[in-house]
């Protein structure tokens, strides 16, 4: 049956769509300033997230991101989850947003709903 708890938990993985915006990000375990990285794609559950700062999984980030189309930014909180390889800009890591607001839940999932046309032209605005 963990074949099947798993082929069910990846079912109800919300959908990530590229969409590369600059992400500012602070791991809250190293007390130190923040720096920044790129979204690679991003779903309303989390994002692919690229930068040269070196994280570890279970990290907690606080994220600032400004979303096409938005008028202020959108600030979460989120948990590093799995390292996803190396990149010539840096290292990539799949990260879980953690109490993402309801309201910038609806705006992603709204942005990342868009066909793959409007998506290329919103990404590369």
């Amino acid at each position: 049956d963990r074949v099947t708890d798993l082929t069910a938990k990846l079912l109800t993985v919300p959908t990530r769509h590229y969409l590369r915006i600059l992400v500012q990000l602070k791991a809250t375990e190293t007390g130190r300033g923040g720096t920044f990285g790129f979204s690679n794609n991003l779903s309303a559950s989390g994002m692919l997230l690229e930068t040269r700062a070196e994280l570890e999984i279970g990290n907690i980030l606080e994220l600032s991101f400004l979303l096409p189309g938005a008028r202020q930014m959108t600030e979460a909180r989120a948990k590093v989850v799995r390292e996803a390889g190396k990149s010539r800009s840096g290292s990539k890591y799949g990260v879980q947003f953690q109490g993402l607001s309801s309201h910038d839940q609806l705006v992603i999932h709204n942005l990342t709903s868009l066909s793959g046309q409007t998506q290329g032209a919103v990404a590369r605005g």
